[in-house]
């Protein structure tokens, strides 16, 4: 079992193993701590706990963490993102995968005019049109993160209620990718259950939007809005086709997926372009069996190309 958690603030990710030997109900009562304190003088400046049992396996909580403080009286807030992951894989009723994996590699090429260490926001829509028109072409675009607000010391189980999936999806939140002249993030998006329900039908689509760490923050709050640029790729029966063939059931990379809406340029003035790499996780997955996750794997490099040319649409 294993916990992974990320921070805005300090654009990095930490991740907790639990003993996968130890029983369901044993492991389901653990607790999570999380505690902050000044790199000086060490003194505590917040405590966080919270039992395990609260987080459903494999939803992504975007919680603001609000702890009591003597010299705060509005609370010491916490930003972070946790999810839960178990070793098996939840099924979805008569489909012939589990989830859907998602590598986000890098930029192609160093940028021109870099915007600083980026996020990326993840999601699949089950129409991409409604989400265009709704979300990525108004200004501001708001990245429709909700952001959990949960009391200290004593968090209501309440609190952490999953609300339903809406139109567009449940979005994932990467670490930071840096050096902000040409970002890395190696990360992977895992899609599960209902975000697969709509997945290569028609309309569907990934989304991925890139914001800057440096605009996350406010006085008040964390959020996230007005994207420097975003990626899409079109969900549709010929990818999927290719994905669950011997061809490509590894995997397939997209070296270049293209950026846009972005003021961004390269350093030779093109158009700036995501590498990442696209999988289906089989029908009978187990984490603790399964190959490594793509970004763990020595040889994702070497899986097949696609043509992006036809998955992903421009938006004027």
């Amino acid at each position: 079992m294993m916990l992974s958690l990320a921070s805005g603030g300090w654009r990095s990710d930490r991740t907790l193993l639990l003993d996968s030997d130890v029983s369901c109900l044993v492991a389901m009562s653990a607790v999570l701590v999380l505690s902050v304190a000044d790199s000086g003088s060490r003194e505590l400046l917040a405590y966080y706990r919270f039992p395990v049992a609260h987080l459903r396996p494999f939803q992504h909580y975007h919680l603001e963490l609000v702890q009591t403080h003597p010299a705060a009286p509005s609370g010491v807030r916490l930003y972070v993102s946790v999810v839960l992951q178990t070793s098996v894989l939840p099924r979805q009723p008569c489909f012939s995968f589990t989830g859907f994996e998602v590598l986000l590699e890098a930029m192609s090429s160093p940028l021109k005019n870099p915007a600083g260490p980026l996020l990326a926001v993840a999601r699949v829509v089950a129409d991409f049109d409604s989400y265009r028109d709704t979300i990525l072409l108004r200004t501001p675009s708001v990245a429709g993160i909700a952001v959990t607000s949960i009391p200290f010391p004593a968090p209501p189980r309440s609190a952490f209620c999953v609300p339903p999936i809406s139109a567009h999806g449940r979005p994932q939140v990467s670490p930071a990718g840096c050096p902000q002249e040409r970002p890395e993030w190696s990360h992977s998006f895992l899609f599960l259950g209902r975000d697969c329900a709509t997945v290569f039908t028609g309309g569907a689509a990934l989304v991925m939007e890139l914001y800057p760490t440096t605009t996350v923050m406010n006085s008040v709050t964390w959020h996230l809005r007005s994207p420097v640029g975003f990626c899409v790729v079109f969900l549709d029966q010929s990818l999927y086709r290719k994905l669950m063939s011997e061809w490509g059931q590894r995997g397939v990379r997209v070296p270049q997926l293209p950026l846009q809406g972005s003021h961004l340029q390269t350093t030779t003035g093109s158009t700036p372009s995501v590498s990442i790499v696209l999988r289906l996780i089989g029908s009978e997955a187990n984490l603790d069996q399964e190959p490594n996750p793509l970004h763990r794997s020595p040889d994702h490099l070497t899986l097949p190309l696609v043509n992006v040319s036809h998955l992903f649409p421009v938006v004027q």
